[in-house]
């Protein structure tokens, strides 16, 4: 990123075809988890060290195309979620697949949401019509939220520890369902609206949860500017704190 320079280029590992749809870096910024969708039967899922270039070791337990992979903070576990909705946890270091929660969302998992707490012992999962809580010292569903359905689902958990949890709906003024909405999720409550957009000059195509959860990004468009932006959002006040709008539509 300071440089510009290629640190690595790598395909999918099982075919000439493969294609690459999820890539996470782990804290150190040493080593890169892909996740590919490819013919074969068998997922793909590869942890890549860049400082060497090279395949570190392909995970295995998932038998469909992966749409998803995560890095917990402290690099111990990988995370990868397939096309037939199965979350596969594993050993970092080992390779060793600890866990497989499935889930029975439908439609297409491209638009889940997932991230691991500060320590490591939690994954949150998010889809649908429903957010759950993951205990990854006993294997099981800690906790679950049901929420109306969405697009774009992302969550995070910030500095204080709370959950966080951000998507695309519609309201009255955007009924496309392009109105960012962000909640917090306590485990025995219901979901809390914490902060919906109110700046009905662009309409949200996608979320990211930057590591920390202090704000969330938007990808978006204005409505009558002609431009693409990016808005960075505080979680805390739910407003906007930054934003780059000079790039306009072709």
């Amino acid at each position: 990123v300071m440089t510009g320079a290629l640190l690595l280029q790598a395909a999918g590992q099982n075919s000439n075809s493969s294609d690459t749809r999820a890539l996470c870096f782990d804290g150190s910024g040493r080593y890169l988890v892909s996740g590919s969708t490819a013919e074969s039967t068998d997922s793909d899922v590869c942890v890549l060290e860049l400082e060497r270039h090279r395949g570190v070791q392909r995970l295995r337990g998932l038998g469909t195309a992966v749409r998803k992979v995560w890095f917990s903070p402290d690099s111990r576990w990988i995370a990868a979620l397939s096309d037939e909705w199965l979350l596969g946890v594993w050993d970092a270091a080992s390779g060793r697949l600890r866990f497989i929660f499935e889930f029975t969302t439908g439609g297409s998992a491209d638009g889940a949401g997932g991230t691991f707490n500060h320590a490591g012992d939690r994954f949150a999962f998010a889809a649908g019509t429903e957010v759950s809580l993951l205990d990854l010292n006993a294997g099981h569903v800690r906790a679950e939220w049901r929420v109306h359905a969405g697009w774009g689902y992302e969550v995070q958990f910030d500095a204080k520890g709370r959950l966080l949890f951000v998507r695309r709906e519609s309201s009255a003024e955007n009924p496309d369902g392009s109105t960012w909405v962000l909640y917090e999720l306590t485990e025995g409550r219901d979901a809390t609206l914490l902060h919906h957009q109110k700046d009905t000059r662009y309409s949200v195509f996608s979320l990211a949860f930057p590591a920390a959860g202090a704000s969330f990004l938007t990808w978006a468009a204005g409505r009558s500017t002609g431009t693409n932006l990016v808005v960075a959002v505080s979680t805390e006040t739910g407003q906007e704190v930054w934003r780059d709008d000079t790039h306009r539509v072709a």
